[in-house]
């Protein structure tokens, strides 16, 4: 489980990431993000009703957790990120996504 410290949840807090920051399109999933006063990362995951029944949203935010708690250390520090389900996740792999996630944190990493 991605430790609480790591974690997004404040509506403000998800608000001025949509409004101020910056995003990045994948196949799986859109990836906002914005620097904060922090010094850690916290990440926010979304996932519309669009995309499946709570059941099936709640399976593809536990697996994108369980992601990013694998690769915490690769997100450049003291920014805010919010995750973006898309519906094209539903037929996706773990790998799939990890495979997404490693193209996401590539560009992070090059944009910093």
């Amino acid at each position: 489980m991605l430790p609480r410290t790591y974690r997004l949840k404040d509506k403000n807090d998800f608000r001025k990431v949509y409004q101020r920051g910056k995003s990045a399109a994948y196949p799986y999933f859109v990836l906002y993000y914005k620097t904060n006063n922090l010094k850690q990362s916290r990440i926010g995951f979304s996932v519309s009703k669009k995309v499946g029944k709570a059941t099936v949203r709640n399976r593809i935010k536990r697996q994108l957790r369980e992601l990013c708690r694998q690769k915490l250390q690769f997100f450049p520090g003291g920014k805010d990120y919010i995750i973006i389900v898309r519906s094209r996740a539903l037929g996706a792999s773990f790998a799939q996504l990890s495979e997404q996630m490693d193209k996401a944190l590539i560009h992070l990493k090059q944009n910093s």
